[in-house]
């Protein structure tokens, strides 16, 4: 378990019970089954909780059920399905009084509304895929105990993290009438500060969209009551306004999750650091380019290559991160234990680069821009979020390391709601696009690498492989991971999809991010995490030292 480090001396904060959280990104909406938002979960653990979910320990544990599922506890047994194959079925039981904000109980009515919801292909849930391809039904045993379902065997049966539930009493109305037009109609959309939207420690009483949320005490919350009357999350997306905030006592604390950059938080740690109880963690953070397959310059995997090659991100490191990140060969982190260090490396190499240009067609052009035999020019847009210095410096030098090899690359910008919210998942990025990913421990990456997952109109733009990449050996592969569970040949599946990843890029790896808290002084109980479940899941456990 990662711990909080305590500096020297007191801390000068005033005693309240009021906690402001400083964030650089706004959520695009609340409603916890639409969309990947990492801003969005970080605001809606604090109100809402998944049926399951990883410990700061990267331990799967039970948040709204009694115990764990295991073959051994008997909630996990194999049945035959009528067409021959072997599903599982999984049996839990929702913790007992269990209610909504506003009083209404939980129930196995809302697991199965929430199944519901999801698995609808209009919905563009970010649930879609276990929801409709792996459940394929729930059963109802009473109000607390229901029993899902799944079509195949499954390496983590008991795993249920997309479970988030919605309040069936509220929601049904506007999913029933359409689904087409919920995500636009639900009351997460509405009237976000319903009470009965909630069921955590905490529910959304006031939002000043793009600015604040302010949370208050759930009286009906069941778990241990936290110890704040109210939590203000105050969205500065300009990291310099976020710094001066936080100087200045407007904030309090600054989440790591969504924070400032790793440079920032560099910089800032030389000169302020005695203020505060700064933490430095490494975690399942993953930088990288997304790459759209279905531009044709993009597609030829020696492009990719060559942009890798040509990419210096040994000296982006030192430069704007101080070092502290891990260069990074494909997606798989390695704080998972699983990661095979003999697949191939794209160190720096422009010269390696420029000979794979040569052989993919493009020779240089008059302006030192590389052409292909009809003259076009060797070009490609490039998207990130807008309003974080260390980004614009990011973005200076990948245009100035592929300018080098004849590439011209062109910065498009905008704020991250826009970009997370539209351009990503409706695949509205013509080149590559710029962001990271952050995940749950050995997750396997079915959802942005599986061509199942390439999000559409068709689906409701579900699915989180935005950049169309489509490859049957390693679906296979991932389809493989879900049920083969035998250690060594799980590892060498492990093994094979990190070859796959390194050899043809999906997309360009960058980093394996590290995150810097900075906590007043007073401010006690919060646990980093590292990984997607961050540490405001664990918000009741939060307190201030000098004030009983």
């Amino acid at each position: 378990m990662a711990t909080v480090p305590t500096p020297d001396g007191e801390g000068g904060a005033p005693a309240s019970r009021t906690l402001t959280i400083g964030v650089n990104d706004f959520p695009g909406n609340f409603n916890p089954l639409i969309e990947s938002q990492g801003i969005r979960d970080y605001v809606v653990w604090m109100a809402q909780r998944p049926l399951t979910a990883f410990t700061p320990d990267w331990e799967l544990t039970c948040v709204l059920c009694t115990e764990l599922p295991t073959v051994r506890n008997g909630r996990i047994q194999e049945e035959r399905l009528p067409d021959g194959d072997t599903g599982v079925a999984v049996r839990y039981t929702l913790l007992p009084d269990l209610r909504w904000g506003d009083g209404t109980p939980v129930t196995t009515r809302d697991v199965v509304f929430t199944w519901q919801v999801g698995r609808h292909p209009d919905i563009g849930s970010n649930a879609y895929d276990v929801f409709a391809r792996d459940i394929r039904s729930v059963e109802v045993v009473d109000d607390r105990t229901f029993i899902v379902h799944r079509r195949h065997r499954s390496c983590a049966a008991a795993q249920l993290n997309e479970m988030v539930l919605l309040p069936a009493h509220l929601e049904r109305k506007a999913f029933e009438s359409d689904p087409a037009t919920y995500r636009i109609n639900s009351r997460y959309e509405a009237d976000v500060t319903d009470p009965g939207l909630w069921l955590g420690p905490y529910r959304l009483a006031a939002v000043e969209t793009g600015k604040t949320i302010q949370l208050e005490r759930n009286p009906h919350w069941n778990g241990r009551q936290p110890y704040f009357d109210r939590i203000v999350v105050r969205t500065l997306d300009r990291s310099a306004e976020l710094e001066r905030a936080l100087l200045a006592g407007e904030v309090d604390y600054v989440s790591g999750e969504h924070g400032f950059s790793v440079h920032q938080s560099s910089q800032f740690e030389r000169h302020y650091g005695f203020r505060f109880a700064v933490f430095w963690m490494q975690g399942l953070g993953y930088r990288h380019l997304d790459v759209n397959h279905d531009n044709p310059i993009l597609a030829d995997v020696r492009v990719r290559r060559a942009l890798l090659l040509g990419l210096d991100r040994d000296t982006m490191n030192e430069r704007l991160y101080y070092g502290r990140n891990v260069i990074a060969d494909t997606d798989t982190n390695p704080l998972d234990g699983i990661r095979d260090p003999d697949v191939r490396r794209h160190a720096y190499d422009p010269a390696g680069a420029m000979r794979l240009l040569e052989e993919a067609g493009w020779r240089p052009g008059p302006d030192g821009i590389r052409v292909d035999a009809a003259g076009h020019p060797l070009e490609v847009d490039l998207w990130a979020g807008k309003g974080d210095r260390t980004v614009d410096l990011e973005l200076q030098i990948i245009q100035e390391n592929w300018r080098r090899i004849g590439v011209r690359m062109v910065p498009r910008q905008t704020v991250a709601r826009v970009l997370f919210g539209e351009i990503l998942p409706q695949r509205r990025f013509s080149g590559l696009a710029l962001f990271s990913w952050i995940t749950a421990p050995r997750e396997i990456p079915r959802s942005v690498l599986h061509s199942s997952q390439i999000p559409s109109a068709e689906n409701g733009w579900s699915g989180l492989n935005y950049g169309g990449y489509r490859n049957p050996g390693l679906d296979r592969v991932l389809d493989d991971l879900e049920r083969v569970c035998e250690p060594e040949a799980n590892r060498a599946l492990w093994s094979r999809l990190q070859h796959l990843y390194a050899d043809d890029l999906p997309a360009l790896p960058i980093f394996h991010m590290a995150n810097a808290y900075f906590f007043p002084p007073w401010l006690k109980g919060v646990v980093p995490t590292g990984h997607q479940f961050a540490s405001s899941m664990a918000v009741e456990n939060w307190y201030r030292e000098d004030v009983p």
